[in-house]
């Protein structure tokens, strides 16, 4: 049997690097959820809400459901001269406590 080298392409940032205003980024969930943008790719890019996800779903597809939570990770604190300190905590403490 020949062992074919398989290549593997270079990855460059550049190409994933794109602007993306302050104010097109999410701070907090919406009230109804279902109400959330989903985009969907389908050959071109459109533009739903979360409450139409299973009109995209084909029939006898197998879903996968992640109960993992985002934890609060940023904490800001001010100090006396007005200047707030922001610590973002990378790793939670062994083991995590939250529900």
């Amino acid at each position: 049997m020949e062992n074919k080298k398989q290549t593997v392409p270079e990855l460059f940032v550049k190409n994933y690097t794109y602007n993306l205003p302050e104010e097109k980024i999410a701070k907090y969930p919406t009230d109804m959820r279902d109400n959330s943008k989903l985009l969907v790719y389908n050959g071109v890019i459109s533009t739903h809400i979360f409450s139409e996800l299973a009109d995209f779903i084909p029939a006898n597809s197998t879903l996968v459901f992640n109960n993992s939570k985002v934890i609060r990770a940023r904490i800001f604190f001010k100090k006396s001269t007005g200047a707030t300190i922001e610590v973002f905590c990378m790793y939670p403490a062994s083991p995590s406590t939250f529900d």
